[in-house]
């Protein structure tokens, strides 16, 4: 069973195999799922400073050994663009012809290359320059964080303002 990934966790390349492809992890894999299942995951590049946010996901009704479906944050918290699929059986990404077109070297073009590259490493060959987090949420007020700094500070940037200033206790405003 998966273990409940928190904020400060990062990991390897076999960890976020396991958790992107297990999403019913556990149940009879020929019968179809009862309720769908999901779970995001962010890609932080050290040596760019830039990240990525994808969700793996299988639908109610498909079957637990199924192909799970792959889509990436596309601006907003809510805001996600399917862009194809990962075979649990081979492990390799395919992409989806119902991406269409889009901008080259743009978010979806590189989160397309991404999940190619990481699915075609080695399960023991994590780069040293790629941080990987699970979901998490903000400490404070329960907002996802997608923010390689927010999900380090365990706060998001809002929280983080307001906790910053507001009045120490017991003085008033």
């Amino acid at each position: 069973m998966i273990s409940t990934i928190t904020a400060h966790t990062t990991l390897d390349l076999s960890n976020l195999r396991t958790a992107m492809l297990s999403p019913f992890y556990g149940k009879d894999l020929d019968l179809p799922s009862t309720r769908g299942a999901k779970w995001e995951f962010t890609l932080h590049s050290l040596k760019t400073n830039t990240h990525l946010t994808f969700k793996s996901s299988r639908p109610k009704g498909w079957a637990s050994n199924g192909p799970v479906l792959i889509s990436v944050m596309n601006g907003g918290t809510d805001e996600w663009r399917f862009i194809g699929s990962v075979s649990p059986s081979t492990g390799t990404f395919k992409v989806s012809p119902k991406v269409g077109e889009y901008e080259a070297g743009g978010r979806v073009d590189k989160a397309i290359r991404t999940m190619m590259w990481i699915t075609n490493l080695p399960s023991t060959c994590t780069p040293p320059d790629l941080a990987i987090y699970g979901s998490c949420s903000c400490s404070r007020c329960g907002r996802k964080l997608t923010n390689p700094d927010s999900i380090n500070a365990i706060y998001g940037p809002e929280c983080r303002r307001q906790m910053n200033t507001s009045s120490p206790a017991g003085k008033a405003d």
